[in-house]
């Protein structure tokens, strides 16, 4: 297939703005979803029938075959070409995989894939170039094994973070990536600035990263009520409120979560896309509009049931962000309303 011939399968205009994208694994129907305006656009996308979602890294998909075991990049364009071959996840169960990052591109020498399980203290990571298994590092952060890792991984600054605790982070575990890749693994652990009753999601936006905050209703089924959002100060491994997103539009939950410019996306300034993906409840699954500016939070994308982990939710971005990097920087930063 050519890479062109792609542009049938996708929807016409996601490389303009952000969508969500489901994959189904058994079917080779794929569906977007667009956050603003409620569309579903199912596509018919043979190349993607049978594989699980388990990342997408700006114009990569991260695929796993759930029969085989096995794992490779494979290039938004779809064209086979570009496709990089992971060793076989053999042995692991994909349901307790949980997320990762990449430390470049796949197609580079230097990348490396790094997946911190789910509801458990192990990291699996290889190179894709050089090693032929898996390197699986079983880490005794807390050896009662009442508290576990628990949320999205992200990578920033040579260091990966990932939420820790029980059913709801308290805490974040940093991992020094250089001494994990010797095999001597090294970590600290910064608290949260306090707990709620809802969701932590670690996002880094530019040279700064972000913990966001949402506490939500159990009387309204897990709906976001409000939102808080910090920054972390890099020198001392603290939080501080922070006074702004400086123009960026903040996609959390599902695989990964993101963060663009809003010139970029298409979007208001300063909100935050959040999913809220719980599969025990009858209602309430759906993508979350936050404005920051003045709290409001609205549903903006009803999700369809049913689902379930092998039906993943990712945030489909386009990568070439340049132009919209220099006009962000020109922007007057506005701060939030409790900073005024």
């Amino acid at each position: 297939m050519e890479a062109s011939d792609s542009e049938d399968l996708f929807p016409s205009n996601v490389s303009h703005r952000p969508w969500l994208m489901q994959l189904h694994g058994k079917t080779d129907k794929q569906e977007f979803m667009d956050p603003d305006n409620h569309n579903t656009v199912e596509r018919k996308i043979p190349q993607l029938k049978g594989n699980l979602c388990l990342g997408c890294f700006e114009d990569w998909l991260l695929l796993a075959d759930e029969s085989t075991k096995a794992t490779f990049f494979l290039h938004r364009t779809l064209d086979p070409k570009l496709k990089v071959y992971l060793p076989p996840l053999r042995g692991e169960s994909f349901e307790h995989l949980g997320n990762c990052v990449v430390s470049s591109s796949p197609t580079s020498h230097k990348c490396v894939v790094i997946f911190v399980g789910r509801g458990r203290d192990v990291i699996l990571y290889c190179r894709p170039k050089t090693n032929v298994s898996w390197t699986k590092v079983q880490l005794s952060i807390d050896p009662q094994g009442y508290h576990t890792f628990t949320g999205q991984v992200v990578k920033f600054k040579g260091k990966i973070y990932v939420p820790h605790g029980t059913k709801v982070a308290h805490r974040v575990v940093v991992i020094n990536e250089e001494s994990l890749l010797k095999g001597d693994c090294s970590w600290t652990i910064i608290q949260m600035p306090y707990r709620i009753n809802g969701w932590s999601h670690l996002v880094v936006s530019g040279q700064d990263m972000f913990l966001v905050l949402v506490s939500t209703s159990t009387l309204r089924r897990g709906t976001p009520t409000s939102c808080t959002i910090y920054r972390l100060k890099t020198s001392d491994q603290t939080w501080r409120l922070a006074e702004s997103m400086g123009g960026r539009v903040f996609f959390l939950g599902g695989i990964q979560s993101s963060s663009i410019p809003a010139a970029q996306a298409g979007k208001q300034r300063d909100c935050i896309y959040v999913v809220n993906q719980n599969y025990r409840l009858l209602d309430g699954e759906g993508v979350y509009k936050i404005c920051m500016q003045d709290q409001t939070v609205s549903l903006s994308l009803l999700l369809k049931r049913p689902r379930g982990w092998r039906c993943n939710l990712c945030w489909l971005m386009h990568a070439n962000q340049s132009e919209s990097e220099k006009q962000v920087r020109n922007v007057e930063f506005q701060s939030f309303p409790w900073h005024r």
